[in-house]
């Protein structure tokens, strides 16, 4: 999926000098007791790929996800790499954010609204388990308009989806669609 939004990107933009397509991975590893009385620890390697074009770029991120425990720790899971991190709570309908700009990794963020149903059944995990697998991917569209005036000071807008991909049920996903709003402003100096 995120080959093919790329690749239509890529040629939808091809006049344009400015475009850019970056591939990028890490590792996230976590431990703890998240409320249970046995450690649970997760092991995530994000694949993304990011394209800019101009003020404009999207980005989509597919993560692998491990867990070795008995805690449900799929809302905890980022799925971006640091670049514009945001989670979003699918059971409780709020989000949260914070993250880096794509222009040189300084600045802050703050988050906006997250979508899910309360309603929704939940399964608990009540004893130790072990699964891996894909975990809820997400896309993110950023504008980022010139600097503000004369000044090193800068603003990013993005908004990102996260997608139920991940098994709700192995704990690898929220089983529900997030949406986040974030602004960023920072200063480049």
């Amino acid at each position: 999926l995120a080959g093919a939004v790329v690749a239509v990107l890529v040629q939808f933009n091809t006049a344009h000098a400015d475009t850019r397509v970056q591939a990028s991975s890490g590792l996230q590893y976590s431990d703890g007791k998240y409320g249970e009385t046995t450690s649970t620890s997760a092991l995530v390697v994000p694949f993304s790929v990011r394209a800019t074009f101009g003020s404009w770029s999207i980005g989509v991120s597919v993560p692998y996800v491990m867990v070795d425990g008995a805690a449900d720790i799929s809302e905890i899971i980022d799925d971006s790499s640091g670049r514009g991190t945001s989670s979003g709570s699918g059971s409780s309908g709020s989000g949260s954010g914070s993250g880096t700009s794509g222009r040189d990794g300084s600045g802050s963020g703050s988050g906006g609204s997250g979508g899910g149903d309360d309603d929704d059944p939940v399964d608990v995990v009540t004893a130790d388990r072990s699964e891996s697998g894909i975990g809820d991917g997400s896309m993110a569209l950023t504008y980022s308009p010139d600097s503000i005036g004369d000044s090193p000071a800068y603003v990013d807008f993005t908004g990102r989806v996260r997608l139920p991909t991940g098994s709700e049920a192995d704990g690898l996903g929220v089983g529900a669609t997030d949406y986040v709003a974030l602004s960023e402003l920072g200063s480049m100096t």
